[in-house]
């Protein structure tokens, strides 16, 4: 019995000791916190980003998670090194002419339907948006591309496999949403909407009433909202979320002001 204790004791003694020893690679092991059940479950603290597929580039989320719900997040946006898109907010893809105010904002809402697309598994749709964005870039006239903008919006709102898979997604980031949504409830598959139909009526308005997008207050209110969107979110619903908020890094300047 007494060689019994003496060993669990010495088995004891080398758990300690290998807990205490550092992980390969600095990856450090998961710490202990109450759940809200009262009972003590694992804390890992995980970075997503700065570089991910379909992921806003030098974005990091630092997440921290109680099995696979995030309980806490914190943003920060790295800097971008001298002569890279990062530091230059008013380009955004491969936009030929900053000045085009149009044209960029075309870009823009296509390429965020690009990597929402993507990330959720519907790759045609993806390709399609992909390549109107390329064109548009490129210096294709916006009228050449506005009936496939509005071919592919009708797509995207007639899928209910598209449905099925961003249900319960909310991109809800503050007052404006509602103008962005016009009008439904600020979800990752209204945004979707929003950016396509949007993208495909500033392409065939050619009104010179057109009024530019405020790419740098869009993207301070959205990087602010995204704690509180994704906390209670798994990772795989944190990605949708923060896909649908369109974030374009290059319309910030500084890293500091991204922080939260």
């Amino acid at each position: 019995m007494g060689a019994g204790m003496d060993m669990h004791a010495d088995m004891d003694a080398h758990m300690d000791m290998d807990m205490d020893m550092p992980m390969p690679g600095g990856i450090p092991l998961a710490s202990g916190g109450p759940d809200r059940d009262g009972l003590e479950m694992d804390v890992l603290h995980v970075a997503l980003g700065p570089v991910l597929p379909h992921w806003p580039a030098g974005l990091v989320v630092r997440c921290a998670l109680k099995g696979d719900v995030i309980v806490h997040a914190e943003v920060e946006i790295l800097p971008a090194a001298p002569g890279t898109a990062l530091d230059n907010p008013a380009r955004v893809g491969r936009l030929p002419s900053a000045d085009d105010d149009r044209r960029r904002t075309v870009i823009h809402h296509s390429d965020a339907a690009v990597q929402l697309l993507a990330l959720v598994g519907w790759w045609s749709a993806a390709g399609r948006a992909r390549r109107i964005r390329d064109e548009v870039a490129s210096g294709t006239a916006l009228a050449e591309v506005a009936p496939r903008l509005e071919r592919l919006a009708k797509d995207v709102k007639r899928s209910r496999l598209l449905g099925w898979g961003l249900k319960g997604i909310a991109a809800d980031t503050g007052p404006g949403v509602q103008r962005a949504g016009n009008g439904d409830a600020a979800t990752a598959r209204t945004r979707l909407l929003h950016w396509l139909n949007e993208a495909g009526r500033i392409a065939r308005d050619t009104a010179d009433s057109y009024e530019p997008l405020d790419f740098a207050d869009r993207q301070r209110e959205s990087l602010g909202a995204i704690p509180s969107l994704v906390n209670g979110t798994d990772v795989a619903s944190a990605r949708l979320i923060i896909a649908s908020l369109a974030i374009d890094t290059s319309a910030l300047t500084t890293s500091g002001e991204a922080r939260s």
